[in-house]
């Protein structure tokens, strides 16, 4: 049974849940090569298949505000997204051993960012809020081995807490990717019945994150289809994409289409290290980007897929479902009163 300071020091720990109600927190002896090749490092992870240890979210929360930190020694960086817009590819492209160190959607932080929605319901506290969030960050980036840069995607439902990401103070860089609202919409279309599941449920996720839906009614909600949800969707998340980059100006944060990124991935691959202070030179990135990675679906690496496929897709179902998409985009222009949203985002990397 480990320590909990073996828990605070060693890499191979990885945090992987918290239960606030109980005041723990659960790590799992990691295959850092194995974990390496996970597309998710959340609930899909296998707990059976890991070495696990539960201690008190106390001691530990404890210890780590008792360690000194040197923020610009160990910074954090971070990919936000708004799903479907190759966010992680480009963590999968980064993930390179002994230079940079990428986790994929830790369960951890969509249990804070569900913590916070909570908290502004008035919920009761349901456990100690002392450096909560130092405390989870610091037991994250601690998995990156010595020299090794850590870049976190965490996953667009905890997209809540990319204003208190930008401006901590362990952060270097912060992109914030997306795709438009079309390319959004073609892509829970492609995924059938699972999409459509996937923005409803993700719609009451987020619902609360952006003043644009507090007017809603249930019964006007019910309502609506699919696509329309989709649309909603997709608004909210530019709302917080927005309010963290007028929030936030000295702060290092960049924005990116991924169409720009599937256009040039090497430039804009160079561009992403540069704003993550990743030490990686253009061999290296060449080598990836004509490797597997490319290939393969990032999320399934037993399916081959490739941009070319990628953009066959695309024009079959704008040739298929065009006029309905047409419609959810012409409809979709009322969910923002105050005038249209103009693309790229601000302050494009």
């Amino acid at each position: 049974m480990p320590s909990p300071d073996e828990l605070l020091t060693q890499p191979e720990y990885f945090l992987h849940t918290l239960d606030l109600a109980a005041g723990e927190c659960e790590f799992l002896k990691l295959d850092k090569a194995a974990f390496r090749r996970l597309a998710f490092m959340d609930q899909r992870i296998q707990p059976g298949s890991w070495e696990s240890t539960r201690v008190s979210l106390d001691i530990i929360g404890k210890l780590v505000a008792d360690r000194p930190i040197r923020p610009a020694s160990k910074p954090i960086n971070y990919i936000f997204h708004t799903a479907f817009c190759c966010s992680t590819l480009i963590s999968r492209c980064l993930d390179i051993e002994g230079i940079c160190y990428a986790l994929r959607e830790p369960q951890v932080l969509m249990q804070l960012a569900n913590y916070k929605r909570l908290r502004s319901q008035n919920a009761p506290e349901a456990a100690p809020q002392r450096n909560l969030l130092d405390t989870v960050l610091f037991l994250l980036a601690k998995s990156a081995a010595d020299g090794e840069t850590t870049v976190i995607k965490p996953t667009n439902a905890a997209n809540n807490l990319a204003a208190e990401m930008a401006r901590h103070s362990r952060t270097r860089g912060v992109l914030l990717l997306y795709s438009s609202l079309e390319q959004f919409l073609v892509s829970i279309i492609k995924k059938g019945e699972e999409g459509r599941a996937f923005v409803r449920k993700l719609f009451n996720v987020i619902r609360k994150d952006s003043e644009r839906t507090s007017a809603l009614l249930l019964e006007s909600l019910a309502q609506l289809t699919d696509l329309q949800i989709a649309a909603f969707v997709w608004y909210l998340q530019m709302d917080v994409y927005l309010k963290v980059i007028n929030d936030r100006p000295e702060a290092n944060i960049r924005t990116l289409n991924c169409d720009v990124f599937l256009a040039d991935p090497m430039g804009i691959l160079l561009r992403v290290c540069e704003l993550f202070g990743i030490k990686v030179d253009g061999a290296t990135l060449e080598t990836i980007i004509a490797g597997p990675i490319f290939k393969k679906n990032s999320k399934n690496d037993a399916q081959d897929y490739d941009f070319a496929v990628r953009k066959d897709e695309y024009s079959q179902i704008l040739q298929q479902q065009g006029a309905a998409i047409k419609g959810i985009l012409a409809w979709s222009e009322g969910i923002r009163p105050e005038g249209p949203l103009t693309l790229p985002l601000p302050r494009p990397l």
